[in-house]
C-alpha cells in the first residue's frame, strides 16, 4: 500500500442518489463487457470487477466505467449503511465534482476515525469494494488524474507550469519535500495482511507530511494556494 492509495481511499467523496435497497447482492450478475473501454484505468477497472464482492459492484464495473449516478448511488447506501450501523454519514459533492461520504469521528477514548472500526469496514467492502479497489478511490483517482500519469507527476509539472515551483522540479523532488516519499516508504513495509488493531496503530504511528513544502533555493513551492489546491484536484489546470 502507498501513501497516495490511503490518502487517496481515506479522501473518497460523494452525493446523495437513490436506491432504498440495503443488500450487497442487488441486480442479477453481469458478465464483464468484452468492448471493455481501453481507458488508461481499464486495467485497474477489470481488476476492480474480478475482486468485486458482490451482484451490485459487479453491475457498476461491468461496462469498464463508472458513472455519476453510479458514483452517488454507491455514496447513498455506504452512507446509509454507517449510519444504520451508528455512524452517522451523509454524501456530499464538492465544487470540483469529487464525490465523497463523510462521517464524523467515532465516539470513544481516542477518537479513533469511523473507517477503522469494523463496522466501516464492513459497510465500504459491500457497497465499496476492497480499499484498494474500492470506487471512491477509483471514481476520484480517475477524475484528477485521468491518463493515470501519476498525482506527484502531475502536480509538479503544474506547479511549474504556473510558476510555483523551478523549471527543473520533477515528481520526486515534490514527494521528498512533501514527505510523500516517507509515508510511501512507511506503508510499503506494511504486510498484506494486518488485523483493524494493527492499521489503527500504523495509522497512528505514520509520519506526518510536510507543509508548506520547502525547496531550499527556492522557497515555498506552491506559495500561492490557489494554484496548489488547482493542481491537486484540477487535471486541466
Amino acid at each position: 500500500m502507498t501513501a497516495v492509495l490511503m490518502m487517496a481511499v481515506l479522501a473518497a467523496i460523494g452525493m446523495v442518489g437513490c436506491g432504498d435497497d440495503q443488500q450487497g447482492d442487488v441486480g442479477g450478475g453481469s458478465q464483464y463487457a468484452e468492448d471493455f473501454d481501453q481507458s488508461a484505468w481499464a486495467e485497474i477497472l477489470r481488476s476492480a470487477y474480478e475482486a468485486a464482492p458482490n451482484d451490485f459492484l459487479r453491475a457498476i464495473l461491468a461496462d469498464g466505467q463508472i458513472t455519476v449516478a453510479e458514483m452517488r448511488e454507491a455514496n447513498y447506501r455506504l452512507a446509509e449503511c454507517l449510519t444504520e450501523a451508528g455512524f452517522p454519514a451523509w454524501p456530499e459533492e464538492d465544487y470540483t465534482g469529487r464525490l465523497m461520504v463523510r462521517s464524523p469521528y467515532v465516539p470513544g477514548a481516542e477518537a479513533d476515525p469511523w473507517w477503522l472500526t469494523p463496522e466501516r469496514m464492513e459497510c465500504t467492502t459491500r457497497w465499496w469494494g476492497p480499499d484498494e479497489y474500492s470506487l471512491g478511490f477509483l471514481w476520484n483517482m480517475m477524475l484528477t488524474d485521468p491518463g493515470k500519469v501519476g498525482e506527484s507527476a502531475r502536480v509538479s509539472a503544474c506547479l511549474v507550469r504556473h510558476g510555483q515551483a523551478p523549471e527543473d522540479f520533477t515528481a520526486a523532488l515534490w514527494d521528498e519535500i512533501t514527505g510523500i516519499a516517507l509515508l510511501n516508504e512507511y506503508w510499503a513495509a506494511v504486510p498484506e495482511e494486518v488485523s483493524d488493531a494493527e492499521m489503527l496503530d500504523l495509522v497512528r504511528n505514520q509520519p506526518l507530511p510536510t507543509f508548506p513544502p520547502y525547496l531550499p533555493g527556492w522557497g515555498i513551492v506552491g506559495e500561492d494556494e490557489a494554484i496548489l489546491t488547482g493542481c491537486q484536484i484540477d487535471p486541466h489546470l
